[in-house]
């Protein structure tokens, strides 16, 4: 609904942030939580960055068979990935591959660099259901593919806040307070906070307690409602979708999520 008040912007700029600030931490999201993704770097010990040509960059640190995103943290990188423009970015945000940056550093770790991109398109098929049958056949992989889709939108409605025209005015009038977003019995999500105009996002639970709390009961509906392929309000109607505490909260960041699938291809 909010794409008829403002359509998505062609912003080469704010594609970059949203591939840097909201895609790339979910490469670390899915290393640690899918044993099959680790391949070729289980025993890596390097730290790779993406950057662009404008400037922009962030940082992944592999080491002891896990992965930690730094953002962008002011480190030496073994592995550099450099997009000579953001607009070779947007491709990337539309499901069409994560092998356009260029390495200019670290050839020698040709094998580490090969092992990354497999690794990217694994992320890519989570993320817009294309895998191509890598990993479909992990108990894990469907379960992993709610959270990281879920990551990906709370991190990219940040984004949006900060360099969309619309989204960051409309985030200006939102309530305050901690969201919290839970899927299945497990409660397995993330949270988002409004305070003063801006917005911030992490996984698990919020720092304080939630002032509103949205359950998805299965991956399926979270899937569904995070691509706007499901009707929010009657979802929520019907108990499909439960919304306990503050509701002028959830509707606020509900129209935050519908603009993401915009410029994100997920599911």
């Amino acid at each position: 609904m909010s794409l008829c008040f403002a359509t998505a912007e062609d912003n080469p700029s704010l594609h970059a942030c949203l591939l840097l600030k909201a895609v790339f931490p979910a490469f670390a999201d899915l290393f640690n939580g899918l044993p099959a993704a680790r391949t070729g770097l289980e025993s890596a010990n390097l730290r790779l960055r993406l950057q662009t040509g404008s400037g922009l960059r962030s940082t992944l640190a592999f080491a002891n068979g896990r992965c930690r995103y730094l953002g962008e943290e002011r480190v030496r990188a073994d592995i550099i990935l450099h997009f000579l423009s953001d607009r070779l970015v947007k491709p990337h945000l539309q499901g069409r591959g994560f092998a356009t940056p260029v390495p200019i550093r670290g050839l020698r770790l040709w094998r580490e660099i090969q092992s990354f991109a497999r690794l990217g398109k694994l992320l890519e098929g989570s993320l817009n259901g294309t895998s191509g049958g890598e990993g479909e056949g992990d108990p894990l992989f469907r379960a992993n593919q709610s959270w990281l889709t879920l990551g990906v939108c709370l991190r990219a409605a940040v984004q949006l806040s900060r360099h969309e025209a619309f989204s960051r005015q409309f985030a200006k009038e939102m309530p305050e307070g901690y969201a919290e977003f839970c899927i299945g019995e497990d409660e397995q999500g993330g949270w988002i906070q409004s305070a003063a105009g801006k917005l911030a996002a992490g996984g698990g639970p919020p720092p304080e307690p939630p002032r509103v709390r949205v359950l998805f009961p299965d991956a399926e509906t979270a899937l569904d409602a995070l691509d706007d392929r499901l009707d929010l309000f009657s979802a929520v109607g019907t108990g499909k979708i439960r919304v306990e505490g503050y509701l002028p909260l959830a509707d606020a960041l509900g129209i935050l999520f519908e603009r993401v699938p915009a410029y994100l291809k997920v599911h």
